[in-house]
């Protein structure tokens, strides 16, 4: 992943492609959470800008994937999203990345993504990040409700939870209850 746009993250990227490129990557992300200012804090264009000087190069070598979005609201989110395929219309954009962290609403969950989708230009979604939230049964419903509707989704690439650490999805060296949860739902 180019995470961002500063010299730190794009120095070294073609030597970082190309060392992953020849270990057997097939597929390049774009910016963490450019949305939002905690993060990679880029404007739609800039990142579009960026995109096509940074990723667009990589596009006959691996599969591109868009900027990952948070799932905040208006400007952030789908609307950033949306602004940022309108301003690459011309760039190479194999996959959308998008991140949920709003907690354990299936329903909410599932509506999201079908919006990404569609603001996404209908192209394949990845879900690089997200968590659910509550109780320890109620974040076992979401991710066996959700986890099962990812898998029969079409347009569900791929997905990964956030993130695995000692007390989220393992105790220890074990799995927690809800990483039990998560290994046999997918």
């Amino acid at each position: 992943m180019l995470w961002g746009l500063l010299s730190g993250d794009t120095g070294n990227w073609a030597e970082a492609v190309e060392t992953a490129l020849a270990g057997g990557s097939t597929h390049l992300l774009a910016f963490n959470e450019p949305d939002y200012s905690g993060q990679a804090n880029l404007g739609y264009a800039e990142a579009a800008t960026g995109y096509l000087t940074y990723m667009q190069p990589y596009a006959s070598k691996a599969k591109l994937v868009s900027p990952a979005v948070t799932n905040g609201g208006d400007p952030m989110g789908l609307t950033w999203l949306s602004n940022f395929i309108s301003a690459c219309s011309s760039c190479t954009i194999d996959a959308v990345a998008i991140h949920w962290y709003n907690g354990g609403d299936a329903a909410a969950f599932k509506e999201y993504m079908a919006k990404a989708y569609t603001a996404g230009g209908n192209r394949p979604l990845w879900i690089t990040e997200f968590e659910a939230s509550g109780t320890d049964e109620e974040q076992a419903a979401f991710l066996t409700e959700v986890m099962a509707w990812m898998d029969e989704t079409d347009y569900i690439e791929r997905y990964a939870y956030f993130m695995v650490s000692d007390g989220n999805l393992v105790s220890g060296s074990s799995l927690s209850s809800l990483g039990s949860t998560y290994a046999t739902s997918t």
